[in-house]
């Protein structure tokens, strides 16, 4: 029974769209005839056949009026439709014009490339059928970053192996071209720092950006946003991260020398295996950053607020954490010879097995009574003596939550 009314349905559905016309002409000139057919019914009593004709032209007026508004709509439908495949066509060569720029050797042509694909990817986010080409052009941009950026090492013969490791001796990279270096930052400013760089993130959410194992030399990524970027065991020189924001950001097995974070805001971030030398984390906020194992030496966190960051097993070597809010930071067998506290808050910090603790510089230090010293060298100091070497004594538990 079911299949049979869908078929009639169907059947009647056809005819319609065959013979509409037959069918609108009947419909009207019925409607048409009522007022002369049943004026009574209609009028509620006799009328003039002028009355009854100007009735029969308004109506048909209106027909007319609306036969016509659906012929424009139908017209304006198919125009639409032109014009946006007609600007997909555009897109299509455009996109594909900037590619091939961006494939030569040529700084200038380089650099018209990105822009243009940068350009392709703002307008593009606009239509819901082109947003592709957001995703699309990001990983060409980053992707190209890597591919001039990567590091090339030299090939020993086993014979003449002088060095335990020949995977130290990088003898070339792209990146260390100045000219090059315009280009890569030129990318950079596009995807992380520029008006219009929010595109890639709303369109490409929690997708990672991939630019690990690559070389960057004096790149800025001053007040960039750096959500779920990899800089995984890339070497970074001179770069700077000012004011950056770098949420979930990888950085595990780099080596990063004389980075600049001043002033960023980490959450998340992952140091760990990282060797940090001569990096500046002044007046950072650092929340939930994992620095295990990572060697840090001649680091910088002074004035910088940190909590619930990790430092286990890591070798902090002449660091400096002065006036420094550490909150329930973690030093569980940290190396922490020459590392310096002053003027510091420690609260409910964890120091448990921390090795050269009394090497380290406690000084005008604040702290309260979870600060953990098991395992080291004040695990059995008492009060009076941990606040001779700390500074201040710790403020009792019970008074300080009343």
């Amino acid at each position: 029974m079911k299949n049979w009314i869908n078929r009639s349905w169907i059947n009647v559905k056809y005819w319609i769209k065959k013979k509409y016309k037959l069918v609108i002409t009947v419909v009207v000139i019925g409607i048409c005839s009522v007022p002369f057919v049943a004026e009574i019914w209609f009028f509620e009593e006799h009328t003039t056949i002028a009355k009854k004709l100007k009735y029969v032209g308004v109506f048909i007026g209106g027909v007319l009026a609306i036969i016509n508004a659906y012929f424009i709509y139908k017209r304006t439908k198919e125009l639409n439709r032109s014009n946006k495949l007609v600007v997909k066509g555009q897109l299509d060569t455009r996109f594909k014009d900037a590619a091939t720029l961006l494939a030569q050797e040529n700084t200038s042509a380089n650099l018209s490339g990105i822009y243009a694909l940068h350009q392709i990817a703002i307008e593009a986010s606009e239509t819901e059928k082109q947003e592709d080409y957001v995703k699309i052009i990001k990983d060409i941009l980053t992707t190209f970053i890597k591919a001039n950026s990567v590091i090339e090492y030299r090939k020993i013969e086993k014979e003449s192996i002088l060095l335990q490791e020949s995977k130290d001796l990088i003898i070339n990279t792209v990146a260390y071209n100045t000219k090059n270096n315009i280009v890569l930052q030129t990318i950079i400013d596009k995807l992380f720092i520029d008006n219009g760089c929010e595109i890639y993130e709303v369109k490409c959410l929690t997708d990672l950006t991939d630019i690990s194992k690559t070389v960057l030399k004096e790149i800025n990524f001053f007040s960039a946003k750096l959500k779920y970027a990899n800089f995984s065991e890339s070497q970074l020189q001179y770069a700077k991260f000012g004011k950056a924001l770098l949420e979930n950001t990888n950085f595990r097995k780099a080596k990063l020398q004389n980075v600049d974070f001043r002033r960023a805001e980490l959450q998340y971030a992952d140091f760990r295996w990282t060797q940090l030398q001569n990096a500046n984390f002044g007046e950072a906020q650092i929340q939930n950053v994992n620095f295990g194992e990572a060697q840090l030496q001649n680091a910088n966190f002074e004035k910088s607020q940190l909590q619930n960051a990790r430092f286990r097993k890591a070798q902090l070597q002449n660091t400096r954490f002065g006036n420094t809010q550490l909150q329930s930071a973690q030093f569980d067998g940290a190396q922490l010879q020459n590392t310096y506290f002053g003027g510091s808050q420690l609260q409910n910090v964890r120091l448990n097995g921390a090795y050269s603790i009394d090497k380290a510089i406690f000084y005008n230090t604040s702290w309260n009574e979870k600060t953990n010293f098991s395992g080291t060298a004040f695990e059995n100091k008492t009060v009076e003596e941990l606040t001779k070497i700390m500074g201040n004594p710790p403020e009792p538990l019970e008074e300080k939550n009343k």
